[in-house]
């Protein structure tokens, strides 16, 4: 709800928003914002399982977070979804990546009646679901960093 625009920037804001698409962004700067993302979570991963290892609930916890939060937004834009509310972000990319996704994602954001390990490891199953889905935008240096995150997720 725009209160007051006397110059009209806002509505001119809100006029260019109601028309973007991810064609301004184009596919390449995409691609490459999708295979940062998902490489930099790697260093989550491995303060995630590390936390776990350690016994140090609260940093696992944070970890857990984190990943289950983040690994969204990045989808979002490898599937190239448009939102209205971030409210909705989760459930859209659940729905894209199916069942076995949406089934860990409830997990590791605490939906359900899971232990506190169980969701951990939910969230660390979810960076492995995410990394399988954009392996191919992975540079060899990216997908050595991943391929070693997901080894450390494995069960």
């Amino acid at each position: 709800m725009i209160l007051e625009d006397p110059d009209g920037a806002a509505r001119e804001l809100q006029c260019l928003a109601l028309v973007w698409t991810w064609d301004v962004v184009g596919p390449q700067r995409c691609d490459a914002f999708v295979a940062d993302s998902i490489t930099g979570l790697a260093e989550e991963v491995h303060k995630l399982v590390t936390s776990l290892n350690d016994g140090d609930r609260w940093v696992a916890a944070v970890q857990r977070s984190v990943i289950a939060l983040h690994l969204a937004h990045s989808l979002a834009v490898h599937f190239r979804l448009l939102y209205d509310s971030e409210n909705h972000l989760w459930q859209l990319v659940a729905r894209r990546m199916g069942e076995p996704w949406r089934r860990l994602q409830g997990a590791a954001l605490g939906d359900g009646n899971q232990s506190f390990e169980e969701t951990c490891k939910a969230a660390l199953e979810l960076y492995r679901l995410a990394a399988d889905t954009v392996k191919d935008l992975l540079s060899e240096e990216q997908s050595r960093v991943v391929t070693y995150a997901c080894e450390l997720a494995r069960p």
